[in-house]
Formats: structure tokens, sequence, C-alpha cells
């Protein structure tokens, strides 16, 4: 299943990205199982939607795995600081040029740890000028040697060094593997959901496709099989008319027969519009009735090449239980409800969390080296390590929130289990359908057979003079009824062994190969 879902998507990409839409049916081109449905599969909007859904929940696991990979953060900066505020007595700073550089790795962790480490440094240079202190005496005086230092002069440059790893732990809200990786659990559910999706889509795509292919097949059984009546009641009528002309048969038994063919006539043109609505459709679900084109002569056959097989009750219902994509589609809803339902309240849960860190640092004046020295070696290392405590004075919207995930939950298995149960009802309704359909089809055989045989000794006793044309009319129309009813049983075998292949997930692996 899963081969013949890759080629699907590879083939409807290519078609789709590269080359444009698959090209128009040509007119008049015969139509088989495996065309209509190697159409459909690139053509359907529905199939390749389903399809690029799931391509946009695997990039989303892709995604939501890069949640936890290392992060680096490199910065730098440079600031000069610069004041041209003069006045008879005070110190005036000049410039002050300043730069940083730094690099920080961190990472979060599925326990909802989140550690880092940054080393940065920085360089500090201040330069003084033009300060005058004559005008300042008494207790507000500088020293002379402090203004001499401040008159002109500089001071630096200052290196710094500076290691600091931090660690932050949740002890409540947001603690653990559960509420850490719930994200990437949700995604990878919702992955797997979207690919019963695809699943359940290709395959419905195969039973409407076929049952569409062997409705249109029926209508053109019923068109041949009126226009052949058609010709039989105007030969029947032709036959009269060349008995009246030679006196054997009264004028007006020739009326019989012209009723039938204006019969035939208008039976003929409702299959033939019955046809074109059944090719309209065939159409419009193999995803070509935007182009305007003409489907030719259906060349399959139903109950051929093991069209349909015979099913064994037991094995086909505990397979429709264990492989329909329905069911593991639904399936898969209820356990993202249920890893979601661990996790729900956790946002309203009171937050208690631990802050820490270690930084150790290097001081240099006017030297790198010291700086560096200073920082290996140790000297200067501080530490830090708090609790953060937060939490509402009443828990009701985590009781909400607890309670909703619950319920959600709940819903989720009994709509599981509605889906089981229907799941299991329709494929009883189609084997009880199946089973009654391959004794409809006997009956049906051996009905035409003996209307065929009726008609023949009905012609054989009209031409000796022992029938009416009236029994001669109603014994066609028999085989013509007989004909027809055996056409229809062929194709709802045909499409209720389609609905029983869909409900058991054997489409899917039957077509795999086109």
């Amino acid at each position: 299943m899963n081969s013949w879902l890759v080629c699907l998507y590879l083939s409807a990409l290519a078609s789709w990205g590269l080359c444009g839409a698959a090209p128009v049916r040509a007119q008049e081109d015969p139509l088989s199982v495996r065309g209509v449905v190697s159409t459909a599969k690139h053509n359907n909007p529905t199939l390749k939607a389903a399809m690029l859904q799931y391509e946009s929940a695997s990039w989303d696991v892709f995604g939501k795995e890069a949640l936890y990979d290392p992060v680096l953060l490199v910065d730098g900066s440079a600031a000069q600081l610069s004041t041209s505020n003069v006045s008879a007595n005070s110190v005036r700073v000049n410039q002050v040029r300043r730069a940083d550089i730094g690099a920080q790795l961190s990472k979060h962790l599925l326990w909802g740890t989140d550690l880092s480490l940054r080393v940065s440094s920085y360089a500090l240079r201040s330069e003084f000028s033009g300060t005058t202190t004559g005008g300042m005496t008494g207790a507000g005086a500088l020293p002379p040697n402090i203004a001499s230092f401040l008159g002109v002069g500089s001071f630096g440059p200052v290196y710094a060094l500076v290691a600091k790893a931090t660690l932050k732990q949740p002890l409540w809200r947001g603690r653990g593997r559960d509420v850490g990786e719930a994200s990437l659990r949700a995604s990878r559910l919702s992955q797997i959901n979207q690919g019963h999706t695809r699943d359940r889509v290709g395959s419905e795509l195969l039973r409407d496709v076929l049952t569409a292919y062997w409705e249109l097949w029926y209508a053109d059984a019923a068109v041949a099989i009126q226009v052949q009546s058609l010709a039989v009641a105007k030969s029947q009528r032709d036959d009269a008319q060349a008995r009246v002309d030679s006196g054997s048969l009264a004028p007006a038994e020739v009326l019989s027969f012209d009723t039938q063919v204006a019969t035939r006539d208008e039976d003929v043109l409702t299959a033939r519009t019955e046809r074109e609505r059944r090719a309209h459709e065939l159409a419009r679900v193999i995803g070509t009735n935007e182009h305007e084109g003409v489907f030719g002569a259906v060349i399959d056959e139903p109950l051929a090449e093991q069209s349909v097989h015979t099913f064994l009750r037991e094995l086909v219902e505990q397979r429709a239980l264990s492989e329909s994509a329905e069911i593991h589609e639904r399936a898969a809803s209820v356990e993202l409800s249920r890893m979601q339902q661990k996790t729900a309240d956790d946002p309203k849960k009171p937050r208690l969390d631990l802050d820490s860190y270690v930084q150790t640092q290097g001081l240099g004046n006017k030297s790198v080296g010291d700086a560096a020295n200073q920082f290996v070696g140790g000297d200067v290392i501080s530490a830090f390590v708090g609790l953060t405590y937060e939490a509402p004075l009443r828990d009701r919207q985590r009781r909400a929130e607890a309670a909703k995930a619950r319920l959600s939950t709940e819903v989720a298995e009994q709509q599981l289990r509605e889906v089981r149960q229907r799941v299991l009802s329709e494929v009883r309704g189609a084997l009880d359908r199946e089973a009654a359909g391959r004794e409809k089809v006997a009956l049906a055989e051996r009905t035409s057979d003996i209307a065929e045989r009726q008609l023949v000794a009905e012609q054989a006793r009209y031409a000796s003079g022992s029938s009416t044309p009236l029994a001669v009319v109603e014994a066609e129309d028999k085989v013509r009824a007989a004909k027809l009813r055996l056409a229809r049983a062929r194709a709802d075998l045909v499409e209720s062994a389609l609905i029983i292949e869909h409900l058991t997930g054997e489409l899917l692996d039957r077509y795999a190969s086109l």
C-alpha cells in the first residue's frame, strides 16, 4: 500500500509540478479500468489535496524536531560616548569608547530544561581633556594631583573576558518529557493521521472511479441493447409491411410494429442521454471534466479478469475492522486526544522554576594577557541559584482544561466506536448484496436465454400464421428487458465487490502496480 502511495506521490509531483496537468484524453479514446485509474491518480484534485496535506504534516514534524537543536548566537557592538559640556568649574569627560563581542550556545531539552553557555569579551577606554578647577576652593576643591589627572589624559584600555553557564529547570509547570515533547508527539500523530486520511481518500477515489466506470459500461450496454431492439423492431415492421403489400396481412396489423418502433426510438434517445450523463460523471471523478472530450468504447467487461472474487464473510469482517483506512484514521485521532489529555492542564498549573548560573571572568588593565590569566585561573567566580513561584489563587482554569480534554477523548472514542460499527454494518450489507448479486446474475442469464428462445418460437409461429404481431412484440420486449436486467445485475455485482474491497483496504493493494 505504501509503495503505491509513494509512486502515486512522485508521479503526481512529476506530472503536476514539472510537466503541468496530464494531457487531455483524446476524443473517442477507448476506456479501460487501468486507463481511468491511472488518469484519476494524476488529475483528481481531492487526492492531490490529501497528498499535499500529508506532505505538510511531514514538514511540521521536521520543524518540531528542530525545536531541540542547539542554537548559536553571535553578537558584537561598538559604542562611543562624547560630551561637550563646558563650565567654569567642572570636570568634563570627552569620550568613552567600548567594544563588545560574544557568542552563546543554547539548547532546549525534552524534559523542559533550558541550558546555555555564553562567552563574551569587551574593551573599554576613556579619554579626558580641557578640565579646569581653579574656581573650586574650600571644602569642595579637588586635590592638585587629581585635578592634574583629570585635566588631560586617558583611562584604559580595560579588557574583560566572561563565561557564564545558565540552567533553567521547571519543577512543576512544563516539567517532564510528556510536556516537553508534547508538540513533537502531536505532530507525529497528526502525520500518521494524515497518512490514513490519504489512504482513505485514495481508496474512496478508486471506488468512485471504478463505480463510475461500470455505470458507464452499463449505460453503454443499455444503448447497444436499445439500438439492437430498435433494429429488430424495424425489421419486424418492414417484414409486416411486405406481407401487407402482398395481401397476406391486414394493414391494421402493421400498427403494432409501428408503435414498437416509435417506442424503441424513445428508448434509444433516453439511453444515449443517460450514457452522456455517466460519461460526464466519470470525467469528473478522474479530474478531466475541465476539458471537452468524448469517451470511446468501454473495453473491459464485468466479471472478467477476476474483477469479482469470492468473499469469505468472517475473513472480510475481520479485515474490515483491522485494515479499514477510515477506522485507522479515527483511531489515530483517539490516540492524539489521549496524548493531548495528558498535558492539557499543564499551562494552568502553578509555576515553580529553578534558575541558576555559574560565571567566571577576568579583568586586565591595558593588557589582554592579565585578563586571560585571571579568567583561566578562576580568580573571579560567581554563582546564583533562585526559585520562582507563581500560582493563581483558584485553579478553576486548570480543572476546566483537564475536563475539556477528558471529554474530547471520550468523544473521539465514541466516534471511533461509531465508525467501527458503521464499517461493520456496511461490509455486512455489501456482502449480502454481493451474495444476492451472484444469484441475480445467474437467474438473469437464465431468464435472458429463455426469453430469446421464446422470441424465436413466437417469430416462427407468427411466420406460420398461428401467432399475432402483438405476441411477437411482447416476446421481443421481454428479450430486451431480460438483457437490460442481466447487464444491470452484472454492474451491481461488480460495484458491491468494490464496496467490500474499499472497506477492507484491498483496493489500494489491488491497483498498487498501476
